[in-house]
């Protein structure tokens, strides 16, 4: 949120200085922007990019009536340090986040929202997935955040774990933002989609018109976007339609993406169209960190000085590309690169050149044929200084850290392990198994005979080289999928013999003690990692979970008071103490009420707050009156928890004794769709219904119930009402009678 120095970024002007430009605008006066980022998508299955089979009919005709990119890359084919640079146009190393792990994009960094909302736009953004939440610092600059995810039983991706919410969730909110803009204003509007992401899944119907999955994907997401165009209408708007990164979907023998920087994850889309663009197509490379400045020169605003980009086209620089995944995944080189004109770097152990017009599926190596193009691109490399990332200071909790884990991308210390000197050209066999066998952990139901085959083939692996953290965990997970808890752990035990100081290996395992209740190797556990890394709060976290567990309370509330003596700040420890001394009810005396209250408020400032402060917080609230801190509370609750029935049942009553009925009637159909057998939830829903003045919708609900239960006694009693209502009174009459004996035979 910092402000940065402002410079002019002009076509032909290299860097800051110059005379100012008088055209410069300081308050937004139009057009509008609307920026949709779309998640893994490659631009060669676009049908602008020239693939005959796409059926993006909506981007090809913004492609047809404005500017298309031919050579736009992604600097890292990952979805929230690529975000990080899309929104304030620094390369990863410039704005410090280099991996889905724990990197938050800093509140120093000024971002395209910010730059936007200080001149006078409305900001929006509609997300779609947990790795675009706006506890990564992307909610920086935007006035209102859609990000709930819902229940995601309600979804096509199922995976409880793979948050998110498909296209039409993202522009049912996008368009709920446009009915309700100030006319007189432009905005900005960011709509992220995520359906092109494993696991793919599209609608029936796409699949049915014979698109692959892959390809169906992208269509449903077209058609999405035609819907919000459709609403914009002819309105003065900007259109800048890209990817955050794409999909190897099998090149260079990965799958999906986030390890290499061939152009199957770095080529993007990248289209901007209306607002007076030109039709045109540009052939030269740029990137993501282009976006920023490209976007506001267009609307003559000021671009803030020391981009790592610049406004396109016009200022050619040279491209960066990253990735550490190797690195802290495998302890391989990392894939580091640059392209520059028509070539591209990726500075390896054995370093690999390619021509990107003649070979851009970069099969022929030329590296060993120029060795004058090969140092030119290094020394241009060097010259950027980027600095190898360093392990993030952000303490995530327990639970996000598995949340992270699950989705696929390990936590740990950055590896050595086997070092820089190891080019994965050279251990392309155990890659295949290994991400193989990532596949099957991070699916749901497996067929057992292939699940017990990537185990045999891991445990190969590992047999030979136990330090490599992908292979660990994901025989790990492997065989706690299979059912096989303990040898999960025996795996960790064993890695752990090899290299001792790994403690994310040492929590792990604790989660899979705890798994299976067993709360002494637990604290064991993390009670080693505790004494290897004090500043761990997810090391203590578990630790004090074991203590509470094996009913030692004192120990763990000591614990947890020592840390925050030295830490004080520390939002995580403290809402685990503020949701613990709070859960304690009626045996809370008024100091604990006081300290809990105070560390509750603290919690609540982490980047992703615990689940149960914000319920807790809206009991207090509650109390004291303050309804509207409730609804607060409770909104910000389930839209991080939407699994949450305890907040969101606590929400239905507050509202419900507030008489606002028609906002109680969405979370009653979630708790009713959640125990769909449940007669006390369809009475509750059919009630709400009717108090909303939703009479008809009330009464196909309550028949629905009495074919279930023709004697409940409170659908009767409904029954009656509705019946009364109606003016048929007699049959209300025999509703009634019949309510009144049914709950006396109860």
């Amino acid at each position: 949120m910092k402000r940065l120095p402002l410079c002019l970024s002009l076509i032909g002007l290299a860097g800051c200085g110059g005379s100012p430009n008088e055209t410069l605008r300081t308050k937004a006066t139009g057009p509008s922007v609307i920026l949709v980022s779309l998640d893994t998508t490659r631009a060669d299955r676009i049908g602008a990019y020239g693939y005959d089979k796409a059926q993006t009919e909506t981007l090809d005709a913004l492609s047809a009536k404005g500017r298309r990119f031919t050579r736009a890359y992604s600097p890292v084919p990952l979805t929230i340090p690529a975000h990080a640079s899309l929104f304030t146009g620094l390369n990863p190393y410039n704005h410090g986040v280099r991996s889905n792990s724990s990197d938050v994009l800093s509140e120093d960094a000024e971002t395209l929202a910010e730059v936007l909302r200080n001149a006078g736009y409305q900001t929006w953004a509609s997300v779609s997935a947990f790795v675009t939440q706006s506890s990564w610092g992307f909610g920086q600059g935007f006035d209102q955040y859609a990000q709930s995810l819902g229940r995601p039983a309600q979804d096509r991706h199922e995976n409880a774990w793979r948050e998110e919410r498909t296209a039409d969730k993202v522009i049912d909110d996008a368009l709920g933002f446009l009915r309700s803009r100030d006319a007189d204003k432009p905005y900005f509007l960011w709509v992220h989609l995520f359906d092109a992401h494993e696991p793919l899944r599209a609608p029936a119907s796409y699949l049915e018109a014979g698109l692959d999955p892959y390809d169906a994907e992208i269509a449903f997401m077209d058609d999405q976007i035609q819907r919000l165009q459709e609403a914009v209408g002819d309105e003065d708007v900007l259109w800048v339609i890209l990817a955050d990164h794409g999909e190897s979907l099998g090149e260079h023998d990965e799958q999906t993406h986030g390890l290499f920087v061939y152009n199957s994850t770095q080529h993007i889309p990248l289209i901007l169209s209306g607002a007076g663009i030109p039709v045109d197509v540009q052939d030269a490379p740029v990137s993501l960190v282009d976006v920023m400045p490209t976007v506001l020169r267009h609307l003559e605003l000021e671009v803030p000085a020391g981009l790592d980009g610049a406004p396109q086209p016009g200022n050619a620089h040279p491209i960066y590309l990253e990735s550490y995944e190797l690195q802290r995944r495998f302890g391989w080189a990392p894939h580091v690169g640059l392209v520059d004109g028509d070539t591209k770097l990726i500075e390896l152990p054995q370093p690999e050149v390619y021509a990107q017009q003649a070979d851009p599926q970069e099969l022929q190596n030329l590296a060993a044929d120029d060795s004058a193009v090969l140092k030119s691109l290094q020394a241009k490399l060097a010259q950027l200084e980027a600095a190898r990332p360093h392990v993030s200071g952000v303490q995530l909790d327990a639970q996000t850290a598995q949340k992270l884990t699950a989705l696929g991308y390990v936590q740990g210390q950055a590896v050595a392990g086997l070092g820089p000197a190891v080019d994965p050209k050279e251990r392309l066999d155990v890659l295949r198994v290994v991400l193989a066998a990532k596949g099957l952990a991070g699916q749901g139901p497996v067929d057992a005979q292939a699940l017990q085959g990537a185990i045999s083939q891991l445990e190969q692996v590992f047999q030979s080289e136990p330090g490599i953290p992908e292979v660990t965990v994901n025989l790990a997970r492997l065989l706690e999928k299979s059912g096989e808890p303990a040898k999960a752990i025996g795996i960790y035990e064993r890695a752990l013999e090899m290299h001792p100081g790994r403690i994310n290996w040492m929590l792990n395992a604790a989660v899979l003690h705890g798994n299976l209740r067993d709360f002494k190797q637990v604290e064991a556990s993390a009670r080693k990692a505790y004494s290897l890394d004090s500043q761990s709060v997810r090391a203590l976290e578990l630790l004090m979970t074991a203590l509470l567990y094996q009913e030692r309370p004192d120990e763990a509330i000591a614990l947890g008071e020592a840390f925050l003596d030295k830490n004080p700040d520390s939002p995580v420890i403290a809402g685990f103490m503020g949701v613990f001394l709070a859960s304690q009810g009626d045996y809370i005396e008024e100091s604990e009420f006081q300290l809990a209250q105070k560390y509750l408020r603290l919690g609540l400032k982490a980047r992703f707050p615990r689940q149960g402060i914000r319920y807790h917080l809206a009991v207090m609230a509650h109390a004291a009156e303050a309804t509207q801190d409730v609804v607060t509370l409770a909104e910000a609750e389930l839209a991080d928890y939407p699994a949450s029935p305890k907040m969101r049942k606590f929400l239905v009553r507050v509202l419900g004794d507030a008489k606002r009925y028609s906002e109680q009637v969405p979370h009653l159909e979630i708790l009713f769709q959640g125990e769909p057998d449940s007669l006390a939830a369809l009475h509750a829903h059919a009630q709400g219904l009717w108090n909303a003045k939703r009479f008809t919708d009330s009464e196909s609900l309550v028949e629905k119930g009495l074919v279930k239960a023709p004697q409940d006694p409170e659908l009767l009693m409904l029954k009656a009402n509705i019946l009364s209502r109606k003016g048929e009174d007699a049959a209300a009459q025999a509703a009634y009678q019949a309510a009144l004996a049914a709950k006396k035979a109860q």
